[in-house]
């Protein structure tokens, strides 16, 4: 069976943003490409973000990288804008904690958090960050 080819789906940054419409420009383009989320940041720069999504077989993959930042997807989110997955979430770089209804956990660079994205969570980074999300259908699951 020949491998899957890479492709790519698409490409964006916040860079070319202005600072107070990047929250807006980046959780609309969520909602279209990976999930509806909302997102936040603390840094006096505003949200510096960057993310690829790349088509492999039944799978999708988002590289993302950015400052300190967190997403969130809420129970709210989670009705009105219903996905059957399960992303896997490798973090390359940073740190950060992922709050969920069971709890809360701490990931670090080289570690990975499977989650369901029909349940609620959120997703904090303390500082740059990068990671690799694969956005698994269920039904592949």
């Amino acid at each position: 069976m020949p491998a899957a080819a890479l492709s790519m789906i698409s490409r964006v940054t916040t860079a070319d943003v202005a600072p107070g419409d990047r929250f807006g420009f980046w959780e609309d383009y969520n909602r279209t490409a990976l999930v509806g989320l909302s997102c936040t940041s603390f840094s006096e720069r505003g949200l510096l973000a960057d993310q690829a999504n790349f088509s492999l077989g039944g799978v999708r993959l988002a590289d993302i990288s950015g400052n300190a930042h967190a997403v969130e997807r809420t129970p709210h989110a989670a009705r009105a804008m219903p996905k059957d997955s399960v992303f896997a979430s490798l973090l390359v770089q940073g740190d950060a904690v992922f709050m969920h209804e069971q709890g809360c956990l701490s990931a670090t660079a080289g570690e990975l958090v499977l989650y369901e994205t029909r349940r609620p969570y959120l997703f904090g980074f303390a500082g740059q960050m990068r990671q690799i999300l694969v956005d698994i259908p269920r039904a592949l699951f």
